[in-house]
């Protein structure tokens, strides 16, 4: 028998619910505009049992959004200093040129244990700024909701029932010696 997790079911759910109701709440406030959507989505996908690991996936959200908004502003400016209108169809596939090979170098490092989850966000963001009618406020806004959505999420896990790995190391310890000793009895 492998050791027990002594924590409620519930309080993970619970500690995400309230993340995500509070990024909600103020993602709908009409004081902030353009945060609507991004900043729970960045509050959900920060969050992970452990405070620590939460604070490094924060940190690979952050870096994976700042390059790819910097890789789609550019590539909006660039597109736009070549064709002048960002409706016509040679503006749309200059953008499909320019990110292709972006996203194949950064979601190649999607493997990676180290940055890869930093690499697979930065591939897909700079979608997400040429996509807006206007790339610099998107640029603007989209760091904007994802550092509010991680240091939100951060707040909330360190308050509502943190989890920290000095309290998860005994049970995973045991864990691991449990399967050792399996696998030596074999």
């Amino acid at each position: 028998p492998g050791a027990v997790d002594l924590e409620p079911w519930w309080r993970e759910p619970l500690r995400l619910g309230i993340a995500v109701a509070v990024a909600s709440a103020v993602g709908m406030s009409p004081r902030v505009t353009g945060l609507n959507v991004w900043v729970p989505i960045t509050v959900a996908f920060v969050h992970q049992r452990s405070t620590s690991s939460a604070f490094a996936t924060a940190k690979l959200r952050l870096e994976g959004t700042a390059l790819g908004a910097v890789y789609g502003l550019f590539a909006a400016t660039w597109a736009t200093s070549l064709t002048n209108d960002t409706a016509s169809l040679l503006w749309r596939w200059l953008i499909v040129i320019f990110l292709f090979p972006w996203i194949a170098v950064a979601s190649s490092t999607r493997h990676d244990r180290e940055n890869g989850y930093s690499g697979l966000v930065a591939a897909f963001t700079p979608l997400v700024i040429v996509v807006q009618p206007d790339p610099h406020l998107s640029f603007v806004l989209r760091l904007k909701a994802t550092m509010f959505g991680a240091v939100l999420y951060l707040a909330v896990a360190n308050l509502v029932f943190p989890r920290r790995a000095e309290s998860i190391l005994p049970r995973e310890l045991g864990r691991a010696l449990d399967a050792l000793a399996a696998a030596f009895a074999r």
